[in-house]
């Protein structure tokens, strides 16, 4: 598809009919839609002129908004919440999906209600529960550390998705990022002995575009461990799976280990994305992370010193699995000890609707270039304007 020209606006709010943000109850009836569509053509409209508006907010929520018997075409901005992530500001690898288009409505409109639902970015906590950001999807929540062994760790949470709908049925859906991993990096008498290294796959972190069956790829980061100057890690897990339209995502796990000093202990996963409709606003929501261990090795006494963190899937149409981790023997130092990998959360998938209600949708998706901000990920957006 081509680019269409959507000019941003980021005001909270433009001309036209007053803001309305809605909590419980729908504003929208469908037989008001089967009426809208079967208007006589004597009433289309002719475009509302000097009565065009526009509307738009990065409230997290949903809102509701009249659009007026005189509109034509209706151009919208929809951008999803992001995952939480440490490290670098401004990392697109955790950012929510944007979608941007316009809607042409029928000649026999006569003027109805948008759902417009706004995710929220993931949460960044330090030794808590990091919890998904609310949205058309919530985001899965990180993995909560406040019972493991005592070491405190960033618990990172996925974004929920925003979206655009028109009498219960979604006509653009942006997918929320997946929150980040915790990895590890050990060292022994000052010394550093164990490294983590990020293992980016394509998209990474990222909501795909509309169609795509984002399941069978992965989608977020996987960390491995590895000795200290080693090029490759030696012991990986898994990236978590974004959701697909065709379903939902698939949680990060232990792929692979056995070699340069690392053997596998145990392994465990973060929970599945859900399916459209049974998350939070009819969206699917995204897995949340792997739940705290505390791992021994087998005859050995001592417990694991790591805290490691699966990252909370984003929401979405349908929701990203959440990040699981791995711990792994060390044989590297004379007193093996386990070490630990993780992975970071799925992205939501987007959506796109050809045709709904005789309204017809073009649109186009990208990634917010803008990342997570410092640690929580960033709020979400929609923007619409009529003519």
């Amino acid at each position: 598809m081509g680019t269409t020209d959507v000019t941003p606006h980021d005001g909270e709010a433009g001309t036209g009919a007053s803001r309305r943000t809605v909590v419980k109850g729908f504003a929208w009836s469908v037989p008001a839609v089967a009426a809208a569509i079967a208007a006589p053509i004597s009433s289309a409209s002719t475009g509302c002129g000097t009565n065009a508006g526009s509307f738009g907010t990065t409230a997290p929520g949903v809102h509701d908004r009249w659009i007026p018997k005189c509109a034509t075409r209706i151009r919208y901005i929809v951008r999803a919440g992001g995952g939480a992530a440490t490290g670098k500001s401004g990392n697109p690898r955790y950012a929510g999906a944007e979608i941007t288009g316009e809607f042409v409505l029928p000649a026999a409109w006569a003027g109805g209600t948008l759902r417009l639902v706004v995710g929220a970015g993931g949460e960044a906590v330090f030794g808590g529960l990091a919890r998904g950001g609310i949205g058309f999807g919530r985001g899965g929540n990180g993995t909560d550390l406040t019972k493991n062994d005592g070491t405190s760790a960033w618990s990172l949470a996925g974004g929920g998705g925003s979206a655009i709908l028109i009498g219960g049925t979604p006509l653009v859906v942006a997918g929320g990022g997946g929150g980040g991993p915790v990895a590890l990096q050990k060292s022994q008498n000052g010394t550093q002995i164990v490294e983590a290294q990020a293992v980016f796959a394509p998209h990474a972190g990222s909501g795909f575009p509309f169609g795509k069956a984002n399941h069978f790829e992965p989608n977020a980061v996987g960390f491995g461990v590895k000795k200290a100057g080693a090029v490759t890690p030696a012991a990986l897990i898994a990236p978590a799976r974004g959701g697909a339209n065709g379903g939902a995502g698939v949680s990060g796990r232990w792929i692979t280990s056995s070699t340069d000093n690392f053997s596998a202990a145990a392994s465990f996963a973060g929970g599945s994305g859900a399916a459209l409709g049974s998350g939070l606003n009819g969206g699917g929501n995204g897995g949340n992370g792997a739940a705290p261990q505390y791992y021994t090795l087998p005859g050995e006494t001592v417990g694991a010193d790591v805290s490691p963190s699966g990252g909370g899937g984003g929401g979405g149409y349908h929701g990203g699995g959440g990040g699981g981790f791995a711990f792994f023997r060390e044989n590297i130092t004379n007193t093996p000890r386990p070490v630990a990998a993780a992975s970071g959360g799925g992205a939501g998938s987007s959506f796109l609707a050809s045709r709904v209600a005789g309204i017809t949708v073009k649109g186009d998706v990208g990634v917010f270039t803008g990342g997570a901000d410092t640690n929580p990920g960033h709020q979400g957006r929609v923007w619409i304007s009529w003519s």
